[in-house]
């Protein structure tokens, strides 16, 4: 259920500490919060079927309806979806058996102590915490709807997100946690663990900034798309691919890349018989499933340093999917080719 939601909202770091709350209440394993959270997000957003900022901006661009080809959009969904809840799957199976398997596994015994999880006897009180926490959630589902059909706010949709989990988060605590002063220190080390992310996202960004400003990357991405001239349909695909994986490393917004890229590519891939839809399939594959991989996309960063799990246990996880995915992306690149998709 959450993998669903995380597909449609994408709001990782404000839904994160609930959904690693509530896996390890479930006795299950902080990298399996990340897993429903992150892989949701950003596998779904890169298997999306009519994803406004992806393929919205980019069939506009490209002419074409935002329906066109949705059929292979639909079964790479399907795959992805299938291989993504295997993962997990599997992986909670094997912690089940073993729980020091687990890569967090010292760390969530820490976590499960602090929280102190325990049966409520009484039922009073329980059932004060689940309407409490039942009105929060529904008021953020609010928000949420409203920052995203309101286009005045939508922009400002993070921030006023944010806000609203942290105020919302902080009522909510005041009003069930019967030692007020735990709120607050809770809060305080959840704003001390942050503090190695805000250094790490500074410097990537300064390093986005340099390779933008210096025109490095104009650059490389003029000098990959000189490779798509005369060269056999599945090189230049693959060729899309890259150049779309290494933009990805400077610019994390999708719209941006299209907006920088599209115009480039649109005419030069008709040109040599890749049709648009294949174009912005190879586009969306790209541009997603890295987000989860990446030194420089700042909600990775975020949402680790919250989970208090370090970039090389969280590639040592994730290692192997990726690794399926990207092969499972080439396979489907390599049908619409074929087929001419």
């Amino acid at each position: 259920m959450y993998n669903n939601l995380g597909i449609i909202i994408g709001m990782v770091y404000t839904l994160l500490p609930f959904m690693i709350v509530f896996m390890l209440s479930l006795g299950f394993d902080t990298m399996t919060g990340l897993g429903v959270c992150l892989m949701a997000a950003c596998f779904g957003f890169s298997a999306a079927i009519t994803n406004p900022f992806s393929i919205g901006i980019a069939s506009n661009l490209a002419g074409i309806s935002t329906l066109k080809g949705v059929w292979l959009r639909i079964i790479f969904f399907v795959l992805i979806y299938i291989v993504v809840c295997g993962f997990l799957l599997k992986h909670v199976k094997k912690i089940s058996k073993n729980p020091k398997l687990s890569l967090s596994y010292k760390e969530d015994n820490e976590k499960r102590k602090n929280l102190n999880f325990e049966v409520v006897e009484n039922s009073a009180e329980e059932n004060k915490t689940f309407k409490v926490y039942l009105t929060f959630f529904i008021i953020e589902m609010i928000i949420l709807v409203l920052t995203a059909v309101i286009r005045p706010i939508s922009g400002f949709a993070v921030p006023i997100l944010a806000a609203s989990f942290l105020i919302g988060g902080i009522i909510s605590g005041l009003i069930v946690c019967s030692e007020k002063k735990k709120v607050f220190v809770y809060l305080g080390k959840g704003a001390l663990s942050m503090l190695p992310a805000v250094a790490l996202i500074a410097l990537a960004s300064s390093v986005n900034l340099i390779m933008q400003e210096s025109g490095i990357l104009d650059t490389i991405m003029h000098y990959i798309i000189g490779f798509l001239q005369g060269k056999n349909l599945f090189v230049c695909i693959l060729l899309v691919y890259a150049l779309i994986l290494v933009l990805q490393v400077f610019i994390g917004s999708a719209s941006a890349k299209i907006f920088l890229v599209m115009p480039i590519l649109l005419p030069i891939c008709s040109a040599i018989g890749i049709s648009p839809s294949l174009l912005i399939l190879a586009y969306c594959m790209a541009d997603g499933f890295s987000d989860v991989f990446l030194p420089t996309n700042p909600v990775l960063l975020i949402s680790l340093s919250m989970s208090n799990v370090s970039y090389g246990k969280w590639v040592k996880w994730t290692w192997k999917i990726q690794l399926m995915v990207l092969i499972l992306s080439l396979l489907v690149l390599f049908l619409g080719v074929q087929i001419g998709f």
